[in-house]
């Protein structure tokens, strides 16, 4: 059964969050709206919305099979999830299994390569929903978050991040780094994006270990979401 949404709360690039005529509930819808930083034009992709939302739902679910809170309840329409009503936290999560320019800059590791150990980073949201990077303390001042539950969602990202690698190499993919974001429901924290193409860094398994990693890169064409997508939900 479909559910009727309701006012407009949350207006993104990529999602727009509404209420519903369940209570305790909320829609999300994905957009087709294509962003490029420093570019003012924001063409729509057709489709990308439905391919975002179908990735979401089998990444939540598998998620959700792991024993992961998110606050995923149900798909509605084809560009639409049915979600728990959540109280989204100013905190990005990113982990990183791979050395990128700027962190093989930072850290000064070899470009381009698989990292030993996961490298998991916070960043405060701003009121723009620009990430800071960020130490925890300024999210326990900040925010209704304490040391514990702020230690459970490191636990459940590194979780997340483990259980999505697999995943994806399964299917002949490489996850290089993914970007969560967190609320706060009645059981606490819960997973309450992230599992869109923009924020899960792919790459395609190289033909042999010497082979350099190249990102999948998204631009104005449908074909590398369409590709993705037909390798992982189809």
């Amino acid at each position: 059964m479909t559910v009727r949404k309701g006012k407009l709360i949350r207006d993104e690039v990529y999602v727009k969050l509404f209420s519903c005529s369940e209570e305790n509930r909320q829609i999300v819808q994905f957009t087709d709206t294509f962003y490029s930083p420093g570019s003012r034009s924001r063409p729509d992709i057709p489709s990308k919305g439905a391919m975002n939302c179908a990735l979401g739902t089998v990444l939540y679910r598998y998620l959700a099979s792991y024993h992961v809170r998110t606050f995923f309840i149900d798909g509605n329409r084809a560009d639409e999830l049915l979600v728990a009503e959540t109280d989204p936290l100013p905190l990005a999560v990113t982990i990183r299994n791979w050395a990128d320019d700027d962190f093989a800059a930072r850290f000064e590791v070899k470009k381009g390569e698989m990292l030993q150990m996961p490298v998991l980073e916070l960043h405060y949201l701003d009121k723009k929903g620009k990430p800071v990077p960020a130490p925890a303390d300024l999210f326990l001042h900040h925010t209704s978050l304490d040391a514990a539950h702020l230690a459970e969602i490191e636990t459940m990202s590194r979780k997340c991040n483990t259980v999505l690698r697999a995943f994806f190499e399964r299917r002949g993919l490489l996850l290089l780094d993914c970007t969560l974001f967190w609320g706060t429901g009645s059981e606490g924290p819960l997973l309450c994006g992230g599992m869109e193409f923009e924020h899960l860094h792919l790459a395609v398994i190289p033909d042999n270990e010497k082979a350099l990693i190249s990102p999948v890169v998204f631009g104005r064409d449908a074909g590398p979401y369409q590709r993705l997508h037909d390798a992982v939900v189809a």
